[in-house]
Formats: structure tokens, sequence, C-alpha cells
């Protein structure tokens, strides 16, 4: 009588080798999901919180030159300092150091000798550059929603304020540098029981 013997393959099962590129692949791909999720609810942190800087030193602003006795340039200026201390000294992300290169560049934006404290060209506002730091006073309009940078200085209901300011700040996820922008209006609106400033817009963005 003759017994056959049948010896298993020592060779691994290719099933197993696809199996393990399909987990590979797989954990590939939700790493990188959870790197885009991280760094998407980072990027909407970093806008909320520009957001509400932008927000804070327009209506900051506004309110000190809407509540000035008299409309002159050491007012305007006072008002305007008001707004510029609120972001230089507000952080975002965690950092100061991204608003105290703003200060410079926001005191820019300040001319006492011009209409409203504002020098001849500071951008074409509202329409600035989107790498203005700027501060600018201006008439505005509820009504019709003009905003006048360059009228006669504007009566106590109308003067507004406006604040832009860029900055960059690197992800924690990616390392990656993101550049974002704010920008907020604000006026005095001495016809509101109590008075008080009223935000006119806000604009954030992340190119």
């Amino acid at each position: 009588m003759r017994i056959q013997l049948t010896i298993p393959s020592s060779s691994p099962d290719p099933r197993s080798g696809v199996a393990t590129l399909w987990m590979l692949l797989v954990s590939l791909v939700f790493v990188a999901c959870m790197q885009y999720v991280l760094e998407t609810g980072w990027m909407m942190v970093v806008r909320a919180q520009a957001q509400a800087v932008a927000e804070s030193a327009a209506l900051a602003g506004a309110r000190s030159w809407g509540t000035a006795a008299t409309d002159n340039a050491a007012n305007r200026t006072t008002a305007k300092t008001r707004a510029t201390d609120f972001v230089v000294n507000s952080a975002v992300n965690g950092l100061t150091t991204e608003y105290a290169n703003l200060l410079m560049s926001l005191q820019n934006s300040d001319n006492a000798g011009g209409t409203n404290n504002n020098p001849a060209s500071p951008g074409g506002c509202p329409g600035t550059s989107v790498s203005s730091n700027l501060v600018i006073f201006a008439d505005f309009d509820p009504a019709t929603r003009v905003f006048s940078p360059y009228v006669s200085p504007a009566s106590a209901g109308r003067r507004a304020c406006m604040v832009q300011f860029q900055l960059t700040a690197v992800s924690p996820i990616t390392q990656v540098s993101r550049t974002f922008q704010a920008r907020a209006a604000a006026y005095w609106d001495s016809a509101a029981a109590p008075n008080r400033s009223r935000l006119v817009s806000v604009t954030v963005s992340c190119p």
C-alpha cells in the first residue's frame, strides 16, 4: 500500500499582498482626510478670530470719534489710535507678533491735516489693496450705505471707521503659511437710543 503525502506550499498566498496594499492605501487616504479636516478647522478658527478683531477695532474707532465733543484733528487721531491699539494688542492663533508688525502700517494711514485724518490716497478706500493695513475714517450714509473717506469731516451721526489688516500664520497641521485678510467698517449712530456704534460690513478672506 502506498500513502501519498501532500506537503503544503511554503509560498505566501498572493492575496495577502493585495490586502496589505489596500490597507496601506486606505490608511493614506484616511490620514489625508484627517489632515484636510484639521487644516480646514484651523483656518476657520483663525478667520473667526481675525473677524472678531476687525469688528471690535472698527466699533471702537467709530465710538471714540462719534462721542467726541468736537471734530478736530486731535480727537480724530485719538479715535484712530483706539482702533489701531485694539488690533495691535489683540491675538490671533495665539500670536501677537503678527500684529506688532502692523502698527507702523496702520499709523501710516493717519494724516491729521487731511480730510477725516486720511492721507490724499490711502489705497482708494473701500477698494483698498489686499496688502494694505489701514484705519480709515469716513462719512457714512446709512440710507445709501455709501462710505466716503474724502468728504468734509462727517457729522456726529455719520462718523465711520474702517479697519483692514493682513496677517500670515503658519498652520500647525501642515506647516504651510496662510495669509488672512480682515476688514470691518462701523459708524456712530447718534439717533439710536442709547447711542451706539453699528457694524456696517465685515469680510474675511484667505487667498
